[in-house]
């Protein structure tokens, strides 16, 4: 006992984490966590991780011109910016092209960019290696709603 009356612990400072078994920075992954990170996620983040749990890029599902489909149907890695924009704008209002595209190349580091039929757009890497990506930026594993390896 110390001179206040209460018990002194055995162990000091830098002996108690000596004494533990395992590193104390390690973090401990659960379901709990998992869900938290993913309720926590900004808007855009958001957006993406709806994409990549689909694991089909967005689209304009009324577009029926046969080329448009045709192309989209043999590159489905593609989206035109002008889609994803309009996809982003119902996580986040008021998103412009210039930070969506920043938003991506943080996220999945450097991506090709595409013309087609004069518009502008985005090739990305697989469904796999996105997943991959993104699970080691949020900690290292991801609850995924299904096991897709390609984009639909």
């Amino acid at each position: 006992m110390d001179i206040s009356g209460r018990q002194r612990s055995p162990l000091k400072g830098n002996e108690a984490y000596s004494k533990m078994k395992g590193d104390p920075r390690q973090i401990i992954t659960t379901v709990a966590l998992i869900e938290q990170k993913q309720r926590s996620l900004t808007a855009l983040d958001k957006w993406i991780e709806d994409f990549l749990q689909t694991g089909q890029l967005p689209r304009d599902k009324n577009n029926v011109d046969y080329y448009y489909k045709r192309y989209y149907e043999k590159y489905k890695n593609r989206a035109a910016s002008d889609e994803l924009l309009n996809s982003a704008q119902f996580f986040h209002r008021f998103v412009n092209s210039s930070e969506l595209a920043a938003k991506l190349k943080e996220r999945f580091g450097e991506m090709e960019d595409y013309n087609y039929n004069g518009g502008r757009g985005w090739k990305f890497r697989s469904l796999t290696e996105c997943r991959r990506i993104w699970e080691a930026r949020f900690g290292g594993s991801w609850s995924w709603i299904n096991e897709l390896e390609e984009w639909l």
